[in-house]
């Protein structure tokens, strides 16, 4: 799960609308060829969580505990949620936001690496911390690149 081919050809497979959700996460570094993943996540709408969980994708009981009821399904490497949170403000995104706002990279929507950065920043995991520095050079290089 290392190609960015291999994302967009693996969220395919789903056959989920592509308007309803958004592939987040380290899954955005690895389509910009900017690290390796492995596992896709996907902020999806609430219609969506519903039928992957009537697929049988499993709910994840541990990550309810850790995030106080909140809710992430798995199956394989692919997590779903319906909701993307920052802890530090205590602050949800709203889902059609974030439909709205991403990248579309071949008909598959990518959380813009401005807003993962602001997930990694709250965070502040020394990964996640690393993936700040992969973004910010990789942003400074494109806005460079742009200035030629």
């Amino acid at each position: 799960m290392h190609k960015d081919m291999d994302i967009i050809a693996q969220v395919k497979s789903l056959n989920l609308p592509l308007d309803k959700f958004v592939v987040v996460g380290g899954s955005s570094l690895a389509i910009r060829k900017l690290r390796e993943t492995n596992d896709i996540d996907l902020i999806v709408l609430p219609e969506i969580f519903e039928k992957l969980v009537a697929r049988g994708w499993v709910f994840d009981l541990e990550y309810e505990k850790r995030w106080n009821g909140r809710q992430r399904i798995k199956q394989g490497f692919f997590e779903a949620h319906t909701d993307l949170y920052l802890e530090k403000e205590n602050r949800f995104f709203d889902i059609q936001t974030v439909l709205n706002e991403a990248d579309v990279i071949d008909d598959v929507r990518f959380q813009p690496l401005e807003s993962l950065r602001i997930f990694k920043l709250d965070s502040s995991r020394e990964k996640d911390l690393r993936d700040v520095e992969l973004i910010d050079d990789y942003l400074m290089s494109s806005s460079n690149s742009m200035e030629l």
